[in-house]
């Protein structure tokens, strides 16, 4: 899960990885609590997922981004 708390609750936001615009999806659900939390949640993780996940705000004053790295490694297989 990733979250960005921003105080400005008419600010747009948008999510975005690798530069491309996320939506709702059933693997992907994008919350506002109707305040200042905001949030990413990748129901299951895979490899695939891992990338530059970046959050843009914007009102009418300007906008401004914060981003993480998110790294997904998949499972260990164990042959035995």
């Amino acid at each position: 899960m990733l979250y960005f708390l921003i105080p400005d609750v008419m600010a747009v936001l948008l999510w975005f990885c690798e530069g491309k615009e996320l939506y709702n999806s059933p693997d992907i659900q994008i919350h506002g609590d109707g305040g200042e939390l905001h949030t990413l949640v990748i129901a299951e993780a895979f490899e695939d997922d891992t990338g530059r996940y970046t959050c843009l705000a914007t009102n009418p004053s300007g906008s401004d981004t914060t981003s993480a790295e998110v790294f997904i490694e998949g499972k260990e297989t164990v042959e035995g």
